[in-house]
């Protein structure tokens, strides 16, 4: 359960550092 609890934040946190990082890409073009 908890190797399950695990998996489920690491692939939230990924997805919510890709958004935040497409966020900062449409605010800087130059990047």
């Amino acid at each position: 359960m908890l190797v399950l609890f695990a998996i489920a934040v690491v692939s939230g946190w990924s997805s919510i550092a890709v958004g935040v990082k497409r966020l900062h890409d449409t605010d800087k073009p130059g990047w």
